[in-house]
């Protein structure tokens, strides 16, 4: 073969001519339909590049967007969630309850935290990502970006105060017998009180006179939580028979086991005052 710019013998495998140096014409003819289809394939993708070369396909900016959009869903619910636990309990008892609270609250705030650390650790990676990429390379606005790092810096905040009040109730239930108690059998107040000796169920705890329709208000949920308490410590079924059978002349009756003390009163005007002790 011939070079067709000095017209000098080439060999066959040769890419350019030994004599003037110019490029064998299937080499540039292969370099040609290479970036044409390096261009096709770029199309196809619709990349979008900023000045520093940072190229990012439509697919891409979608996922991110994507990603973000649930980061902020669960985050913001994550958030909300906390924020009415939190004031449910200032509200209705004076006192914030989270791990150190009833079941319940202690459900809602294991899925609150769960919420707001999967939606904070998406939003956080959606934020460090605009932060590197040029604003055009995805819809993650400003105001977008300031509401995000708010929720993430939420998110960080109720995540630590749930993980401290945790640590706090579980060293609280280690000291207090009748707090543990108090909370594993959903007792509340006013017809439930705890100390660190004893804990007591009022079914009248105003002592409303007993032909007032308000003496009952309490009735059923404090006689309820006595069956909670009597099935967690094993007491025996024919104790909380005696207590329904207990007549204001018998007054105070009392049972002892291997593991709680108990006493009880009844007065029509006062209604059933259990007291358990160890």
């Amino acid at each position: 073969m011939y070079c067709k710019n000095c017209g000098s013998f080439m060999d066959d495998d040769a890419k350019f001519c030994s004599v003037c140096g110019a490029k064998r014409e299937e080499s540039i003819q292969q370099d040609s339909e290479r970036k044409e289809e390096l261009a096709e394939s770029n199309a196809a993708q619709a990349l979008t590049c900023d000045e520093a070369g940072t190229c990012v396909s439509e697919k891409g900016k979608k996922t991110m967007n994507l990603i973000s959009l649930v980061g902020l869903i669960l985050a913001s619910i994550g958030v909300a969630g906390f924020l009415i636990i939190v004031l449910a309990g200032l509200i209705g008892y004076g006192h914030v309850f989270l791990f150190n609270g009833y079941t319940y609250t202690k459900a809602l705030t294991i899925v609150c935290i769960v919420f707001m650390a999967v939606g904070g650790v998406l939003l956080a990676f959606g934020l460090a990502v605009a932060v590197k990429t040029e604003k055009k390379n995805f819809t993650f606005k400003p105001a977008k970006r300031i509401v995000s790092l708010v929720l993430v810096l939420l998110c960080l905040g109720f995540c630590l105060w749930g993980f401290v009040n945790c640590a706090q109730a579980k060293e609280e239930s280690k000291g207090n017998f009748f707090f543990q108690l108090y909370l594993d059998t959903d007792c509340l107040y006013p017809w439930a009180e705890h100390g660190d000796s004893y804990l007591k169920i009022d079914t009248n705890p105003y002592d409303y006179d007993s032909d007032s329709s308000s003496s009952t208000t309490y009735l059923l949920d404090a006689t309820q939580a006595i069956l909670r308490i009597h099935d967690k410590l094993g007491v025996p079924d024919y104790v909380y028979q005696e207590m329904l059978d207990t007549k204001s002349l018998d007054g105070r009756r009392t049972y002892s086991g291997s593991k709680i003390n108990i006493s009880w009163t009844y007065h029509p005007d006062k209604g059933l005052e259990v007291l358990y002790t160890r």
